[in-house]
């Protein structure tokens, strides 16, 4: 591979059809998810948010960010905490999962819900 060229890591080709220009940097997508921008690199280091590598530059596509988002684990960890009522450590223990992810894992998902929740507020305004 050319030094420079992008490089694609965990990305569908076609989440990039098309849409090349509109790919997100990293401090887009920590605005999204209302998280640090260090928080995001961790995400793509440990390949849980697919990622192109342009140069030195991380760049997200939005369908890849979007699928990242509606992640099933995270949506039955809201439904746990939410509507079952559950801690961290008893939701942990139902999932099979470590207590830290749990914590993780819902911190993102309720970013997530408030940003949705506001954007759809504003929308209807």
């Amino acid at each position: 591979m050319q030094d420079g060229a992008p490089q694609a890591v965990g990305v569908s080709l076609r989440s990039l059809h098309g849409s090349a220009h509109n790919l997100l940097s990293v401090r887009e997508v920590a605005a999204r998810l209302n998280v640090s921008t260090a928080m995001v690199y961790k995400l793509c280091n440990r390949g849980q948010l697919p990622h192109l590598r342009v140069s030195n530059a991380i760049r997200i596509p939005p369908a890849d960010l979007a699928e990242f988002i509606l992640d099933p684990q995270q949506s039955r960890i809201v439904e746990l905490r939410y509507f079952g009522g559950l801690t961290i450590d008893e939701t942990a223990d139902v999932l099979a999962i470590s207590a830290a992810t749990v914590k993780r894992e819902w911190s993102t998902a309720k970013a997530w819900l408030h940003c949705e929740m506001s954007r759809t507020a504003t929308s209807v305004k």
